[in-house]
């Protein structure tokens, strides 16, 4: 059997409905539970959704990510400390580290190649000068052994032999000075020959890396090889160059400029045989209701253009076969 609904609970569930009083507060399970088909039930029910609805919107402000801080770095420039703060500005200060960095590279390859090539001047410089001396002095000890050689030492030793023992012993000791003059001069060589090959070594190195430096492709080796190989032919066959100079094309500069006219002859050869070949082909028409009027055009350019070569104006008859290509494959 059902219990009875208190006065208290009726009040209460009415306040709740019509909005004039505020959510009624719990009470005890058996006074506010009502009966299975009480109707009073339904407007509690409406009531609880609006307690949801004012949430969401305080939840969707605690979701929100904070924003991520700009990255910043301390560096050090001329002993005073200075902050760099943001991805542009440290992309920048990126960016020029990496262009001097490159620069100081190149120049420094440069000063190694001038360094070795100073040194070898300066080596070859000394040699020279201690090489005069010593040939000076052998020459000098020569002609004193040369008055000895005109000795008659038989007749000597049969006239005056102490004499005689006396010559030989001084004879005997130029003959020593001399070898002795001559080994120091054969080491003094040996040590210059083996320090201007050191030198040439970290000057070819260098010339090497500055020429790699500017010519990237030829760190491909089969690349650099078919080239290094057209550029001897070149030289050889158009300028004269014999087998040794080539070799000694150290310098990076002079390679570069020996490549670029090996380039310059290829290019020329290549237009030749293209003009040649165009001399003698016949004209090309474009088939269609065009015929007629291109077939004139053609034979009039080719006209021109025999008569171009004639006179030797290559220009124009570069223009008239651009010309005429261009009609051809339009």
């Amino acid at each position: 059997m059902a219990e009875p609904i208190s006065e208290q609970s009726v009040e209460s569930a009415l306040e709740s409905a019509f909005g004039n009083a505020p959510a009624p507060q719990k009470v005890p399970a058996k006074e506010t539970a009502p009966a299975q088909d009480a109707p009073v039930d339904e407007p509690a029910a409406e009531a609880a959704p609006v307690e949801e609805a004012e949430a969401e919107p305080v939840e969707a402000a605690e979701a929100e990510p904070a924003p991520e801080p700009e990255p910043e770095f301390e560096i050090e420039v001329n002993g005073a400390r200075e902050l760099v703060r943001g991805k542009d500005q440290i992309r920048e200060l990126l960016q020029k580290g990496r262009d001097y960095s490159q620069k100081t590279e190149a120049v420094a390859r440069a000063r190694d190649s001038i360094i070795a090539q100073a040194q070898q001047q300066a080596m070859a410089a000394q040699f020279q000068g201690q090489a005069w001396e010593d040939i000076t002095a052998i020459r000098a000890l020569d002609s004193r052994l040369d008055e000895y050689n005109k000795v008659d030492w038989a007749t000597a030793f049969d006239t005056d032999p102490f004499n005689a023992l006396k010559l030989k012993e001084q004879r005997d000791q130029l003959r020593e000075q001399r070898n002795a003059k001559v080994a120091e001069f054969q080491a003094k060589r040996q040590q210059f020959e083996a320090g201007q090959a050191q030198a040439a070594q970290q000057r070819l190195a260098a010339e090497q890396s500055a020429l790699l430096n500017k010519l990237p492709e030829w760190r491909n080796t089969e690349q650099a090889t078919k080239e290094q190989r057209e550029i001897a032919n070149t030289l050889a066959q158009s300028y004269g160059f014999n087998e040794a100079e080539i070799a000694g094309l150290v310098d990076h500069r002079m390679v570069m400029v020996a490549r670029d006219a090996m380039k310059y002859r290829m290019l020329q050869a290549n237009k030749t045989a293209k003009v040649q070949q165009v001399r003698t082909a016949p004209p090309v028409i474009k088939p269609g209701a065009q015929q007629d009027k291109g077939k004139v055009e053609a034979r009039s350019d080719l006209k021109q253009f025999r008569e171009a070569g004639r006179k030797g104006e290559h220009r124009t008859q570069e223009q008239l076969l651009e010309k005429m290509l261009g009609r051809a494959f339009k």
